[in-house]
């Protein structure tokens, strides 16, 4: 007879009934904290989709929502404008965006393993470009006054910012800072 303690148990082994009440329990959580750490404990729970809202002081209006799926993290306002996205890809690429209380892009990274990443950040009217080689461990710091963040977009054709447009059924692309002078 084997050891207790050398089987494997998969999540998916567990009788339908107790899957069904975990699933449930998991639903009911209401802090992010709690459920990025129960996606670290199994494998199988990494790949449930969470919706979570995070509300305001009194717990009565939604402030925003975190969307969590296996491969994308979203922040989303109750107007359905997505403030932070990050996407995770295989081999260890991941892209992110966040934009600031106007809705312009404040700051994007991109990591293009095994050794760059690359980070995009708009103060006002400054442009400040971060590039790491991890490998070389060159570091590259510049600043360009008046420059537009949005051509180093990874996300320009990204659904979550196209909207359609009710009038004319054409979608819109919304506030990307496309074509932007200065954002």
């Amino acid at each position: 007879m084997e050891d207790i303690q050398s089987v494997k148990l998969c999540f998916f082994d567990l009788p339908p009934e107790i899957i069904n009440i975990i699933y449930n329990n998991f639903k009911k959580i209401k802090d992010l904290k709690t459920l990025l750490n129960i996606r670290q404990v199994c494998r199988e729970w990494w790949k449930i989709d969470f919706d979570l809202n995070y509300y305001d002081d009194n717990n009565v209006e939604i402030l925003y929502k975190f969307i969590l799926k296996p491969t994308v993290f979203k922040k989303v306002l109750n107007s359905g404008f997505v403030t932070k996205k990050i996407v995770f890809e295989p081999y260890g690429v991941y892209k992110s965006i966040e934009h600031n209380t106007n809705r312009k892009i404040k700051k994007i990274i991109v990591n293009n393993p095994p050794y760059e990443i690359s980070m995009y950040e708009k103060k006002f009217n400054t442009l400040i470009i971060r590039k790491v080689n991890l490998l070389t461990g060159e570091n590259i710091f510049k600043t360009q006054v008046g420059k537009c963040i949005s051509v180093y977009n990874p996300f320009i054709d990204d659904p979550d910012y196209i909207f359609p447009n009710h009038n004319n059924n054409i979608p819109e692309i919304h506030n990307q800072d496309v074509g932007c002078l200065i954002s």
